[in-house]
C-alpha cells in the first residue's frame, strides 16, 4: 500500500509550523487563523452551534449527553482497561447484557480483546445493540506492535471465512428463505427509486460523436451528389471529415462505463447503529444493481470498494454484472463484511485516483465515477482540495463525491 499519509501538522517536528500568525473574524462570527505552515483553520466559536455540535458528536461516539458546555467527558472513578494480548470472540451472553471495560464478553464495548464496539486489541467489530462506551485516542494506541499484528492477521483469517461463506449464497439454486428475507431488507426501502432509477437510465442518449463525411460545407472536397447546385451558385457543395453529434434517440455503439466505489471501512459498520450509513449504501448498491438490470448494452459498470485495508476491493467487475438475486446479495454481504472487519484507516483519494485512471482503459461512449463516502476524511489528514484533485485528474470523466453522512458538519464543509 502506499507510504502513509501525514498527519495533524501541528508543529511537532516543524520547529514553528504550527505557530498561528495571523487571525481573522467573519462576519457569521466565525474566526479564522493562519499558521506560520500556511494552514488555514476554522473555528466555531458561536456557543449555540458548538453546543449543537456536541450533542450530535455524543450521538454519535455514543457518549450520554452532559449539561457541560464542553467536549471533555469526565468519569467517577478511575478507567481500568485491561491489557489487550491476544484477540478472541468473547463469551456470548444470552441476556444480551451491558458490558463495558472488560475482556470477558462479546459485544461489549470499552474493554479489550473481545470482539465489540469502541475498545482495543479485538480482530472486528461486534456491535450488540447498546451504547458504545468509547475509549481515548491515547488509550487506543496505547497496545503492543505484536498485539496489533495477532488482532490484524486474526481478522484478516476470519474475513476469509465470512466471504467464503457468503460465496456459497444460492449455491442450490435458490436462495434460503433466510437469505431472500436478508436480500428484502436491503431491496424494499428502494423499491420505488429503483423504477425511478431506471427510467433515466432508459432515457439516456449516446454521447459519444460518429466520425463522418459532414456535406453542405464551404470548403474541403468536392461533394459529387452537389454538382447541379453548384452550378446554379450554391456555395455549399464540399464536404469534409469530422466528429457528427449523435442524432437524438440514435443508436449507442459502446456502452457507458460507470464505476461506483463504495465505502467499506470501518467507521461504516461502527457508526451504523447511530444514523444507518452502513444499511444506507448497502440500499444504495442494490439500487444500482437492480436498475442497471437488462441494460448491459448502454451500460458497464463496476462495483469497488475502499477501507482502511485496501484502495480498491473488487465486488462487481467490468463486464461481470451481478444479474442474479444471489450474486446481488454476496455483493452487499461482501461490503458489510469488509466494514465489520478491516482495519483503521482511510484509502478514499487513493481509490479515487485507481477509478479514475482504470475507468479510461476501455474505449466508451462515456466515463462516469462516482465515490461514495461517510466524510470521515479529516480524520486521517485528507482535505477537499486533495479530493477535489483526484476527481478532475481526467476532462474525459465526469466524477462525483457522495457523503451519505457526517460527523457533525463535515460534509457540509466538504462541499466547499
Amino acid at each position: 500500500p502506499p507510504p502513509p499519509r501525514p498527519q495533524d501538522a501541528s508543529g511537532k517536528g516543524e520547529t514553528g509550523r504550527g505557530e498561528i500568525i495571523a487571525v481573522n473574524e467573519f462576519p457569521n462570527g466565525t474566526i479564522a487563523s493562519l499558521t506560520r505552515g500556511g494552514r488555514v483553520r476554522l473555528w466555531q466559536v458561536d456557543r449555540t452551534q458548538v453546543e449543537e455540535a456536541l450533542a450530535q458528536w455524543q450521538k454519535m461516539v455514543g457518549m450520554v449527553e452532559t449539561d457541560a458546555p464542553s467536549l471533555a467527558v469526565e468519569r467517577e472513578g478511575p478507567r481500568a482497561i485491561p491489557e489487550a494480548t491476544a484477540p478472541k470472540l468473547g463469551q456470548i451472553d444470552p441476556e444480551n447484557k451491558v458490558h463495558q471495560g472488560g475482556n470477558r464478553f462479546a459485544g461489549g464495548s470499552g474493554g479489550a480483546n473481545t470482539a465489540g464496539m469502541g475498545g482495543k486489541g479485538g480482530a472486528f467489530r461486534l456491535n450488540s445493540g447498546h451504547a458504545i462506551d468509547q475509549i481515548s485516542v491515547a488509550e487506543k494506541q496505547n497496545i503492543s506492535p505484536e498485539a496489533a499484528a495477532r488482532a490484524r492477521d486474526e481478522a484478516r483469517k476470519l474475513l476469509l471465512e465470512k466471504l467464503d461463506n457468503i460465496a456459497q449464497f444460492g449455491s442450490g439454486g435458490d436462495l434460503s428463505e433466510g437469505e431472500m428475507e436478508r436480500y428484502n431488507f436491503y431491496r424494499a426501502p428502494v423499491q420505488q427509486n429503483i423504477a425511478q432509477l431506471r427510467t433515466i437510465l432508459e432515457a439516456s442518449q449516446a454521447k459519444n460523436k460518429e466520425r463522418t463525411w459532414l456535406k453542405r460545407k464551404t470548403a474541403g472536397e468536392l461533394d459529387d451528389s452537389r454538382l447541379v447546385e453548384g452550378i446554379t451558385g450554391d456555395r455549399l457543395i464540399y464536404k469534409k471529415r469530422g466528429q457528427q453529434d449523435p442524432l437524438l434517440g440514435g443508436f449507442q455503439e459502446k456502452p457507458k462505463r460507470l464505476a461506483f466505489l463504495v465505502d467499506v471501512s470501518g467507521s461504516m459498520y461502527r457508526f451504523n447503529g447511530q444514523d444507518h450509513r452502513l444499511d444506507t449504501l448497502l440500499q444504495c448498491t442494490v439500487m444500482i444493481m437492480e436498475a442497471l438490470q437488462g441494460f448491459q448494452h448502454k451500460y458497464d459498470y463496476a462495483i469497488i470498494g475502499h477501507s482502511g485495508d485496501y484502495p480498491e476491493i473488487p465486488f462487481v467487475e467490468f463486464g461481470k454484472p451481478a444479474l442474479s438475486v444471489a450474486d446481488r446479495l454476496k455483493v452487499v454481504e461482501k461490503m458489510a463484511a469488509h466494514s465489520q472487519y478491516c482495519s483503521t484507516g482511510d484509502f478514499t483519494v487513493e481509490a479515487t485516483h485507481q477509478a479514475v485512471k482504470n475507468i479510461v482503459q476501455e474505449e466508451a461512449d462515456d466515463y462516469f465515477v462516482f465515490v461514495f463516502s461517510d466524510a470521515n476524511l479529516a480524520r486521517y489528514g485528507i482535505t477537499p482540495q486533495e479530493l477535489g484533485t483526484e476527481l478532475l485528474g481526467d476532462p474525459r470523466v465526469h466524477a462525483f463525491a457522495v457523503f451519505i453522512a457526517s460527523l457533525a458538519d463535515e460534509a457540509e464543509r466538504l462541499k466547499h
